[in-house]
């Protein structure tokens, strides 16, 4: 195996096709070190009415074996050195509550609804205290998940499915949304459990500035609202149907 092509399948696919191909080419320019790697983009082709995004194959994932703990910490402080972290919790903010505004009101569920309303206000909240404005951003995967990574020789992480990635996260998002994913289907409360294990998974990413579970909390609402606009709960994606989220909501 030499390269892989992608294309989407309907709106929501070729975007994240797209932005994927947008977002290799990116990465390809920070060049974020060992122990990450990140495929190389090899371009666009026209095929059959399809565009495609094709990139390069990584090597030695015939039997892929999960990254431990340390490999994925190094992995997650290389591509967070290939930018300067920044105090930008506002924007992440502003930006993830227009989102669920917009999924508010495309929502038809009275319960989802009612829940969509809870989480903006959650939001709206946060928009009013300052230790919002301390929170390091930078850069993250986005979909910092078991299926998406793989070990390598020489203690490198391999890393692929990159349209989720964004420069301007709260630091410890990809910590955060892995522990997450595991918890998700053995636990009956994932949310919950993130937010208890908060300190553990953030504090040498937000140092001590004791707002842990603040940005553990964000986070969450940043993957619910996800779910959300992608319609997860309609085709049952894991977590999809947000009945995690009223317990996490509570305990923040």
């Amino acid at each position: 195996l030499v390269a892989v092509a992608k294309c989407g399948h309907d709106d929501l696919t070729r975007a994240l096709v797209e932005r994927e191909g947008l977002h290799l080419h990116l990465l390809a320019r920070a060049r974020p070190g060992d122990p990450l790697v990140v495929p190389h983009p090899l371009g666009r082709v026209e095929l059959g009415g399809l565009r495609l995004v094709v990139q390069e194959a990584l090597p030695g994932t015939d039997l892929p074996r999960p990254p431990s703990p340390a490999m994925r910490t190094r992995a997650e402080e290389a591509l967070v050195a290939a930018w300067s972290p920044t105090r930008a919790g506002r924007a992440f903010l502003a930006d993830l509550e227009e989102r669920w505004v917009t999924a508010s009101e495309e929502l038809g569920s009275p319960s989802l609804k009612t829940l969509a309303a809870q989480a903006l206000a959650r939001v709206r909240e946060a928009r009013h205290q300052g230790w919002i404005d301390d929170v390091l951003t930078g850069p993250s995967h986005g979909d910092w998940a078991p299926q998406n990574l793989a070990s390598a020789a020489g203690g490198r992480v391999l890393a692929w499915d990159w349209e989720r990635f964004d420069v301007r996260r709260p630091l410890g998002y990809d910590a955060l949304h892995f522990r997450f994913r595991q918890l998700l289907g053995t636990s009956t409360q994932p949310g919950v459990k993130v937010l208890t294990q908060a300190q553990e998974l953030v504090g040498r990413w937000q140092g001590s500035s004791g707002h842990h579970r603040g940005v553990a909390a964000l986070v969450l609402l940043d993957l619910a609202v996800r779910y959300v606009a992608d319609r997860q709960g309609e085709v049952g994606g894991a977590g999809g149907d947000l009945g995690w989220l009223p317990g996490a909501l509570h305990r923040w």
